[in-house]
C-alpha cells in the first residue's frame, strides 16, 4: 500500500437494509455508487479521502446532486490502512445496528449525506 495511506480514509457504503459493506470507487452511470470489495488488492480503485482536505465534502455534494436516491444507502468512513480489519467488524455490527454498543461504533464511522 502507498506510504501516504495513513493520511487517507476510504468511504464505505451499504444499502440501508443490508449488512455487507463495500468501498466506494466512484459513481456508476445510473447514479449509484461504484463499489469494490474492501480488500487491499483493490486499493488502487478506492476513492481516497485526504484527512486534511475537504474532498469528502466535495464528493458528498456531487454525489447528492447526481444520485437518484442517496437515502437508500448508509456511508461510513474508515482509515484506508485499516479497511480490511474494520470492515468485517462494522458488517457484524450492521446485523444488529440498534444494539447500543453497535450503534455507538457505527455512529463513530457514519457519514450523514444530509450534512453536506
Amino acid at each position: 500500500m502507498n506510504e501516504n495511506v495513513k493520511d487517507q480514509d476510504v468511504l464505505l457504503v451499504t444499502e440501508k437494509d443490508g449488512n455487507k459493506l463495500s468501498v466506494v470507487a466512484g459513481m456508476n452511470a445510473d447514479g449509484t455508487p461504484k463499489t469494490v470489495k474492501p480488500q487491499n488488492t483493490n486499493e488502487p480503485e478506492f476513492l481516497k479521502i485526504d484527512k486534511h482536505g475537504d474532498v469528502l465534502e466535495n464528493f458528498m455534494s456531487n454525489f447528492l446532486r447526481q444520485c437518484k436516491d442517496p437515502t437508500h444507502f448508509y456511508f461510513f468512513k474508515v482509515p484506508s490502512d485499516k479497511v480490511e480489519s474494520v470492515t468485517p467488524v462494522l458488517e457484524e455490527m450492521l446485523k444488529n445496528p440498534e444494539t447500543p454498543s453497535n450503534k455507538e461504533m457505527l455512529d463513530m464511522h457514519r457519514i450523514l449525506p444530509e450534512e453536506f
